[in-house]
């Protein structure tokens, strides 16, 4: 029986660095925001308020996602290390090290 492969570990830490820059680049934002002017456009767009909470809510999920993957991660490692390679993982490395 096949295990579901990882993904690569390049793809997880690109995944992870943006996440980090959009992170940081909303703080920089919320740190220069007009709050005072803010609240008086509100008044004229709601749909604009509704959008910034909506994208703030995906962002939250998002970095909830990846830190239980990292954790499930972190499981499936710990429960490798606690056994012998199945034939599949034997052949896996095996056919990994042909194309080096």
């Amino acid at each position: 029986m096949n295990s579901p492969t990882p993904p690569q570990a390049a793809h997880s830490t690109d995944i992870d660095a943006a996440l980090a820059l959009i992170s940081e680049n909303m703080f920089e934002a919320l740190l220069e925001f007009d709050w005072a002017k803010w609240r008086t456009d509100l008044a004229d767009d709601r749909a604009y308020l509704k959008e910034l909470i909506s994208l703030l809510a995906r962002l939250s999920r998002e970095v909830l996602a990846r830190e239980k993957f990292r954790e499930d991660l972190r499981a499936q490692q710990a429960q490798k290390d606690k056994r012998a390679p199945t034939l599949d993982e034997i052949e896996e490395v095996e056919r990994r090290l042909k194309l080096l």
